[in-house]
C-alpha cells in the first residue's frame, strides 16, 4: 500500500522518520463465494441462500526513511535500535487497532482500517536491513470512513427534533447501525424518555424509558448493547416498553420481543427525536462509519 503517513496506536510513521514506498505486490481485495445447496441428479440449478466473503483485508507495507534525512546510502540501514523501536510500536497491539492511511491526493478521504500487524519482515540488501515489509491483516473485509457524528440539541421546550442525516455506505443493502449516546442536563428523572425515529426506514423507531440517576445513556446498536457513563451494562428490560410481554412466560417473552435497533439506510435519513413531555435530555448524539471498499492501494 502507497501513501503518504500513516497512523498507527497514536503515533504516526513520520515521527520514526520513515516514509512508504511501494511493496512490489499486487493488491487483492476479499473475494466472496456463494452459500447454496448441493447440485443433485434432479436439482441441477442450486438453491442460493446468500454469499459470503472468504476472508477480511490484508495491506501491505514496505517502510523506509525518509530521503531528507539521509546524505549517503550508508544513513538509510536501520540500527537495531530503530529495528527494536519500530517492532515495538507495530506488534505490540494484540487487539484490532485503528490504522489511519493518509492518501497521497488530497481529494480522497482518509481510509481507517481495523486490525493488527501480522507479519513484520526486514527488507535487505547485502546482508542490511535498509526497511521493513509489513503485513496489516483487518478485523474487517473492507475498510471504514472517519466516525461522524450528529448532533441534535434537546431541551424541555422540543416537542421533537428532525435532521436529515446522510450516509454513504458501500454496503448498500446491509445499512449502519450507529451508536446512540443520550447526555442529560445533570441525570434523567423518574419518567424520562425518548422516541428515536427513521421515517426513512419504513418509520420503524426505538422507545427507550431512560433510567433515573444515570447522566449518560449509551446504545450500540450493532452489538445491542446499552451502559452508562462509567461503562457499566444496563439491562435491555429496563429502558424498552415491556408493556406488551406476556406476564406468563416472563424473561422468555422478553427475549423474544422484536426490537427495534436504529439503522441507518444508504442515502437520505429523516431522523425524528421525541422526548417525553417532561424531560432532562440535553442532547443526542448519533455517531456511525461509512463502508468504504476503495482503499487499499
Amino acid at each position: 500500500m502507497l501513501g503518504e503517513d500513516f497512523c498507527f496506536g497514536n503515533r504516526w510513521l513520520s515521527e520514526f522518520g520513515m516514509s512508504m514506498f511501494d511493496p512490489e505486490d499486487s493488491q487483492e481485495w476479499v473475494s466472496r463465494e456463494i452459500e447454496k445447496s448441493d447440485i443433485t441428479s434432479i436439482r441441477a440449478i442450486p438453491n442460493h441462500y446468500s454469499t459470503r466473503y472468504n476472508d477480511t483485508l490484508t495491506l501491505h507495507f514496505l517502510i523506509l526513511k525518509n530521503e531528507d534525512m539521509c546524505e549517503s546510502k550508508t544513513d538509510y540501514k536501520l540500527s537495531k535500535f530503530e529495528i527494536n523501536g519500530l517492532r515495538a510500536w507495530l506488534e505490540s497491539p494484540t487487539q484490532p487497532t485503528e490504522l489511519q492511511v493518509v492518501e497521497p491526493n488530497n481529494n480522497e478521504p482518509d481510509v481507517r482500517y481495523f486490525g493488527v500487524f501480522t507479519n513484520v519482515q526486514p527488507y535487505i540488501l547485502s546482508q542490511e536491513c535498509y526497511g521493513l515489509y509489513l503485513t496489516f491483516t483487518c478485523n474487517a473485509p473492507y475498510g471504514f470512513s472517519e466516525l461522524k457524528t450528529s448532533t441534535f440539541n434537546v431541551n424541555s421546550q422540543n416537542n421533537f427534533v428532525e435532521k436529515n442525516v446522510y450516509i454513504h455506505t458501500s454496503e448498500v443493502l446491509q445499512g449502519v447501525y450507529p451508536i446512540i449516546k443520550i447526555y442529560a442536563d445533570e441525570e434523567f428523572g423518574n419518567s424520562d424518555s425518548v422516541y428515536i425515529e427513521n421515517a426513512s426506514d419504513s418509520g420503524n423507531s426505538m422507545f427507550l424509558h431512560l433510567p433515573s440517576d444515570v447522566a449518560e445513556l449509551i446504545i450500540d446498536c450493532k452489538k445491542k448493547i446499552v451502559t452508562n457513563e462509567d461503562g457499566e451494562i444496563v439491562p435491555i428490560s429496563s429502558i424498552i416498553d415491556n408493556s406488551t410481554v406476556d406476564d406468563g412466560y416472563g424473561l422468555l417473552s422478553l427475549l423474544n420481543q422484536d426490537i427495534y435497533w436504529l439503522k441507518l439506510i444508504q442515502g437520505k435519513n429523516n431522523l425524528v427525536i421525541t422526548p417525553s413531555q417532561s424531560n432532562s435530555i440535553k442532547k443526542v448524539e448519533i455517531t456511525y462509519r461509512d463502508i468504504i471498499k476503495s482503499g487499499g492501494f
